[in-house]
């Protein structure tokens, strides 16, 4: 992510299977978005409703960003409270982003085995039909 931003890049979108809070929180049927730009989650959320990848808006908030400093050094990636867990680790992503418009997407819920039939057991690729919208809609 910071070799992106200090490479030029307008925005800064990443996935990973960050964190299993995500999973409590909205089960199966949605991933996590975090993102410090309104415009670009309104976007990633329009496009996951045309791709049927669906995401679901969580806040950025200094409250949680306190959670990311640390004691002995300037942030740590392990709070020691347990409370907004996915929040807290988009937060501590966020650190990274060279100040561009970036958005998160925790998709450790969707990731496997959904129960859904057209995905199947196993892995789901959840990410790729909207991060493909995305980046069709962003170039046109």
């Amino acid at each position: 992510m910071v070799h992106g931003g200090r490479e030029g890049a307008d925005r800064i979108v990443d996935r990973a299977t960050l964190t299993g809070a995500v999973l409590i929180g909205l089960g199966s049927t949605y991933a996590g978005l975090i993102s410090n730009d309104d415009e670009l989650a309104d976007e990633i959320v329009a496009v996951g409703k045309r791709t049927g990848e669906l995401v679901w808006r969580l806040p950025l908030h200094d409250e949680y960003k306190d959670l990311t400093k640390g004691t002995i050094t300037d942030l740590v990636n392990a709070s020691a409270q347990r409370k907004a867990g996915t929040i807290y680790a988009g937060s501590f992503l966020e650190e990274f982003t060279e100040g561009k418009p970036w958005a998160h997407l925790d998709i450790a819920g969707t990731a496997w085995d959904t129960g859904r039939e057209y995905w199947g057991k196993g892995p789901t690729g959840f990410g790729v039909h909207l991060l493909i919208g995305l980046a069709r809609d962003l170039s046109a």
